[in-house]
């Protein structure tokens, strides 16, 4: 309330029939009207009579903000005015009030700092004096702006805007906190209240060109290559090409200040130095277009600068290289390359190992779904030539641009899932026709992560359920020849573990320790025995006996199997004339051209009856050399005539033997 001096004149009137009013005051002002409450815990007022003379004539009755007449023992004198001064004073009982919220305000990046960003701040405070002034200041502290005059309420910006320097996704505005208060005297007793200011940073041009997608170069962007490539004396069909990583295209770093198109493109140069005769590009999309047939004889591969620019301000510019290779004509498609030789491709993952975990194969090297395309040299295709398209229906792999697998293991539980089975393709990217690999199929089987549930050992198995491995290789027939077993196929020492799916160890997931004394036998990585035959002879020694044991590589507890033995019979090498199994019968007449005849009945030494009896009948004039031509399914050698023999082995599978008689 206003602090001041209310006065009530009046004139005491002699009533000379009234000696004393003593028992009566009289009500000078019923309601003085004053705005608060006068007594109680919410008392905001204070009534008080200014001085001693005051209180003897006058009673002020607060509770009811009334003044009466005091009279107990007056005497009253008509010739004498009489004042009574009541003096009101003001307490700071009321808050400052903001006029005009919500507070809003736009500011353009560009803005200099010092300027004024905002004047629109206005607190009205009802009481007096200081009690009703008010000051204004930011609540903490802030980067950005400040009240350098309190009591104006004037925001001032104190450091450069950027509308850039906003995360993407973020609203790009501050909120600043005020308060306001009163100047009252005495600081404990101020009073206070609040309110925010909104600025809404808008952009402005200060940003130049950039091609995407960004290639980070410290602290700022650089502009990609752009990569694609044409067929040959191939028709320009009046279509973009398509560019590796992504279609020629930029942008104003000013993203709200201009709208469409904004970017113009142009060729700003390259070479060979007639390439505007074979290319066109679009000044407002970026698209570039082939208009002419190029022949490969006449130029292998077009560099060509392409410079984007702002339409309003051709200073505002931005360049990128585009490569364009001319390719023979796409003949092969892609197909995938498995190094283990099998059908899938088979890795494993280690349950709750991390967010981002590689799939590893079982020989510990990250699992990789290579590619090959005849097309390129040595058959490797070029980074960026290809793009993968995974189907994984769990959504819990992805793959690299390099074809590596990547999964969330911490999402993996062995007890819920112990094997993911996906597909993947691969499309060409630089090339017409786009050609893509066949599906492949890629297992991935989760092991245990930090505690191992190993609960079977692996074991061997003997396919012809015998005790032990048998095979066969025959003397001097190469430095590593595999051991085969006698259906002819190569002999595998098996291993499965009731562990995995259908008991099927995979590739990498064991390692064999083959104990051999005789040093000349190895083992492959997959099971398979090999042997130096040169070293081996029959006649020397005839068999070989050995143990095999496999271990696990990827458990911890490294489980292995029982040993096992591996025998290995040693058979006649290279020269498999088959051996007879009578001497032949020769009878002559003196002085006659003599035929000589015998029973060549061969037989196979590996024991299969593959070899046909044959009855031969050798027509000669001497009775010391005869040809024998013996045909056989198998090559065996052929010893029992007690004769020389020097073998050559024809396309018709005949055996031709020289033999000279003892």
């Amino acid at each position: 309330m206003a602090e001041g001096t209310r006065i009530w004149l009046f004139t005491m009137l002699v009533v000379l029939q009234v000696v004393t009013l003593s028992a009566q005051n009289t009500t000078i002002v019923a309601n003085m009207s004053f705005a608060g409450t006068a007594v109680g815990p919410g008392r905001t007022i204070e009534l008080t009579l200014q001085d001693s003379s005051d209180k003897e004539w006058g009673l002020l009755i607060e509770e009811l903000q009334q003044l009466r007449l005091r009279l107990e023992g007056k005497v009253l004198d008509r010739d004498v005015d009489n004042s009574i001064i009541a003096t009101v004073l003001d307490l700071n009982d009321n808050t400052p009030t903001f006029i005009g919220e919500p507070y809003n305000q736009d500011v353009i990046e560009l803005t200099p700092v010092g300027s004024t960003v905002f004047r629109r701040l206005t607190a009205e405070d009802p009481d007096s004096n200081e009690n009703g002034r008010v000051s204004y200041q930011i609540e903490g502290q802030s980067e950005y702006f400040e009240i350098p005059l309190p009591e104006t309420g004037d925001i001032v910006l104190k450091q450069s805007l950027d509308y850039e320097g906003f995360q993407p996704g973020e609203k790009k505005k501050y909120l600043i906190p005020i308060v306001a208060h009163d100047l009252a005297a005495n600081e404990n007793l101020r009073m206070s209240s609040t309110t925010t200011v909104t600025i809404i940073v808008t952009d402005g041009d200060d940003q130049a060109v950039q091609f995407l997608p960004c290639i980070p170069q410290g602290d700022i962007c650089g502009s990609p290559l752009y990569v694609s490539s044409v067929m040959e004396n191939t028709e320009p069909l009046n279509q973009p090409l398509t560019f590796d990583p992504a279609p020629v295209f930029a942008i104003d770093l000013d993203t709200d200040v201009q709208g469409p198109p904004g970017i113009v493109y142009s060729f700003l140069a390259g070479s060979p130095s007639d390439f505007r005769d074979y290319f066109y590009i679009y000044r407002l999309t970026g698209n570039i277009t082939l208009k002419r047939q190029v022949e490969r004889v006449q130029v292998e591969e077009f560099i060509i600068i392409v410079k984007a620019e702002q339409d309003d301000n051709p200073l505002r510019y931005a360049t990128a290289d585009v490569k364009i290779g001319v390719e023979d004509d796409d003949v092969n498609k892609p197909y995938f390359f498995i190094s283990t030789g099998e059908a899938e491709f088979k890795g494993y993952v280690r349950e709750f190992t991390g967010q981002a975990v590689i799939v590893f194969k079982y020989d510990e090297s990250p699992l990789l779904l290579e590619v090959r395309d005849d097309d390129f040299t040595d058959k490797v295709v070029p980074k960026g030539a290809i793009r993968y398209e995974l189907t994984d229906t769990s959504g819990r792999f992805d793959i690299t641009d390099t074809g590596y697998l990547l999964v969330d293991a911490n999402q993996l539980d062995i007890d819920i899932q112990r094997e993911y089975r996906m597909t993947v393709r691969a499309i060409e990217t630089t090339t017409f026709q786009k050609l893509s690999t066949d599906d492949a199929t890629v297992v991935v089987t989760v092991l245990n992560g930090t505690e191992d549930n190993d609960i079977n050992k692996p074991y061997f198995f003997i396919s012809t359920g015998e005790s032990e491995f048998k095979g066969y290789v025959r003397e001097f027939t190469g430095q590593a020849v595999i051991v085969l077993k006698y259906d002819e196929s190569p002999l595998l020492l098996e291993v499965r573990d009731d562990d995995f799916t259908d008991k099927v160890v995979p590739k990498g997931a064991i390692r064999y320790e083959l104990t051999d004394t005789s040093g000349r036998f190895d083992i492959t990585d997959t099971g398979y025995l090999l042997v130096d035959a040169n070293q081996l002879d029959m006649e020397t020694q005839r068999e070989y006996r050995m143990t095999v044991r496999a271990i696990e590589t990827t458990t911890f507890q490294k489980l292995s199997t029982d040993e096992a033995t591996v025998v290995v019979t040693v058979l006649n090498g290279t020269d498999g004339t088959p051996r007879a199994s009578k001497t032949a019968e020769h009878r002559r007449n003196p002085g006659t051209r003599s035929v000589p005849t015998f029973d060549n009945q061969a037989f196979d030494e590996v024991g299969n009856g593959n070899i046909t009896n044959q009855r031969q009948t050798i027509s000669t004039d001497t009775d010391s050399e005869y040809a024998v031509p013996v045909v056989e399914r198998h090559c065996i050698q052929l010893e029992s005539y007690r004769c020389q023999q020097n073998g050559r082995q024809c396309q018709d599978s005949t055996l031709y033997g020289e033999t000279v008689l003892s």
